[in-house]
């Protein structure tokens, strides 16, 4: 029986399809992650369905038996495979995910209280306590080394609202570790752009180079060019709902939340 050509596949469909999201910074501590999901897309999704639209090019070349067998072949291919294609992609968003969830909860570890009266009325009762600016400088002190800045600074505002003591550095340390704790919120921001876009391009890519194996959405056999594109615009946002909320990227719950189908069973 012939067979096809195998070798121009692969190495050249992986850069051709990780050009784009290269130029972006993607974290270099998830990077492997993110070349597994990818390489697993290219090798498995995106080859059979190359193959496939070069065996139906070239049809009349092969005997009926081998072109029904081998399309099926193919076929079955991309569709066995894109479970662990889809895993590799959720392993991917949810290390990034990860990341910047730990960065916002070392940011939000000394959220201010929400109810401003409160602090209003601990500030009085420090003033009226009879508590010394040293003292309170102190607390300053240990809270900045408890990694709580916004608490030192208030006890800091306090002390200087007082008067004669001297300050000293403690302002500025504050200061600093006020912009650390910003500089940590805007990093979890950044990290979470990122992974849903590099998330977002390539649940795109498989769902196109899913429909080019010809495997149909939900492996039915396809539906139309607009119902297609409204499906895969909903599981993204399916996914993306899961990666914001922390929770399990096939969790049902966030399905029904988001009313958004899974696409491919």
């Amino acid at each position: 029986m012939p067979d096809l050509d195998t070798t121009q596949y692969g190495a050249r469909t992986i850069r051709r399809m990780d050009t784009a999201i290269k130029t972006r910074s993607t974290m270099s501590k998830h990077r492997p992650l993110y070349d597994k999901a990818i390489n697993a897309l290219a090798d498995h999704i995106v080859k059979p369905g190359q193959m496939l639209r070069d065996l139906e090019a070239k049809r009349e070349q092969y005997p009926e038996t081998f072109y029904d067998q081998e399309r099926q072949r193919l076929i079955r291919w991309a569709r066995d495979h894109d479970s662990a294609v889809m895993g590799a992609m959720n392993d991917y968003l949810g290390a990034m995910g990860a990341e910047a969830n730990k960065l916002r909860v070392q940011a939000d570890a000394d959220r201010p209280a929400a109810d401003r009266t409160a602090e209003m009325m601990e500030r009085q009762q420090l003033l009226a306590s009879g508590v010394r600016a040293g003292d309170l400088l102190a607390q300053a002190e240990a809270a900045l080394e408890a990694d709580r800045p916004r608490r030192a600074a208030f006890l800091v505002d306090v002390a200087r609202s007082m008067g004669g003591v001297a300050l000293g550095d403690l302002p500025n340390r504050v200061d600093d570790a006020l912009d650390e704790v910003d500089e940590k919120r805007s990093q979890a921001r950044a990290i979470e752009d990122e992974a849903e876009e590099n998330y977002r391009e390539l649940e795109v890519l498989r769902l196109r180079a899913l429909a080019a194996a010809g495997v149909g959405l939900n492996h039915d056999g396809g539906a139309g060019t607009g119902t297609q594109e409204a499906l895969v615009r909903a599981n993204i946002a399916r996914k993306l709902a899961a990666f914001h909320a922390g929770g399990d990227f096939s969790d049902p719950k966030v399905e029904e939340a988001t009313g958004a189908p899974s696409l491919v069973s």
